[in-house]
């Protein structure tokens, strides 16, 4: 009687489609810089040559600079208090199919899936640099968004010293980053931001293990943060309902700037690092002068009553 033969294990999945997973994706394609995975990002969902595409107001700069290199146009959505996409603003203003691209600035994540359900087509990127390990209501940031990307930069959650991903349920983009398109000249975009070395793949696996351990600390210890910024009647931005903290400093708002002074050394005789914001307001950038759309003038006045407080 012949004996069964075991099936051979199945490979272990690459690092790229391991982390693709954790922000609710199946592939996962590494390339150069954050900025390069937003690049690639916005030439898988198709954008053409000056068309308009909703960016933050407030976000890293190289946001705005990967759409200008890309092709497109920005248009910069306002914020809201607590400093992530104003959806209000936005839903009243999209058509269904534009280009948006949202920042879950400082690990407070914006409802994704609400914008989802209520314009299906349009077509959503999720930058997740700045929110490792973050949900809303339970479900992972990048999840309700056609991609998502995340700088591997330092300073980020996920600090590998350098590098980006770019993370989709199919293997289109895929095609974009093989060696066989590189050399043949078929990549289907000009500036095609070149993929990693295979050696990369672990020192992205170890920063994934530092992130994990700094986020379990960070939870901890912005509830206790948190708890004695409370008791001196400032009040916190807290992410939503069951996020994990995934960013090293706490957002707080003082009532008004006039009370910046005091509440700043309140806050230092606890013993605890207060940071003013380095946002920056975008718009007002020389390389977006003439080529962007600003958004209302808000956004100056909100940042003049935030705090950051290290944890």
């Amino acid at each position: 009687m012949p004996q069964a033969v075991a099936a051979a294990p199945a490979p272990p999945a690459k690092v790229a489609d391991q982390l693709a997973a954790r922000f609710g994706k199946r592939l996962g394609f590494f390339v150069v810089s954050g900025t390069a995975a937003l690049e690639l990002a916005l030439g898988e969902l198709g954008l053409r040559p000056g068309e308009e595409v909703l960016v933050p107001s407030l976000s890293c700069p190289a946001v705005g600079v990967a759409v200008l290199r890309a092709g497109g146009c920005p248009v910069f959505v306002p914020s809201t208090p607590a400093l992530t996409l104003d959806l209000d603003w936005l839903c009243e203003r999209v058509a269904g199919s534009e280009i948006v691209i949202v920042d879950h600035l400082y690990g407070m994540t914006v409802d994704v899936r609400t914008l989802r359900e209520r314009f299906p087509a349009l077509r959503i990127i999720e930058d997740t640099s700045k929110a490792w390990g973050a949900t809303w209501q339970d479900i992972p940031v990048g999840t309700a968004g056609n991609l998502a990307v995340c700088s591997f930069g330092r300073n980020k959650p996920l600090d590998a010293g350098g590098g980006g991903g770019v993370f989709a349920m199919d293997d289109h983009a895929g095609r974009l980053l093989t060696p066989h398109a590189v050399e043949t000249g078929q990549a289907d975009v000009p500036w095609l931001p070149y993929g990693l070395p295979d050696w990369a793949d672990g020192t992205i696996a170890q920063a994934v293990e530092r992130a994990d351990r700094k986020l379990a600390f960070r939870t901890r210890r912005a509830s206790e943060v948190i708890s004695r910024l409370t008791r001196i009647g400032l009040a916190a931005m807290i992410p939503a309902v069951g996020t994990k903290w995934s960013w090293n400093r706490i957002t707080a708002h003082v009532p008004t700037s006039s009370d910046m002074g005091t509440v700043i050394t309140e806050i230092e005789q606890m013993g605890l690092i207060v940071l003013r914001p380095r946002v920056h307001l975008n718009w007002e950038l020389p390389v977006f002068k003439g080529v962007s759309k600003p958004p209302p003038a808000r956004d100056r006045e909100y940042l003049s009553n935030i705090l950051f407080i290290k944890i």
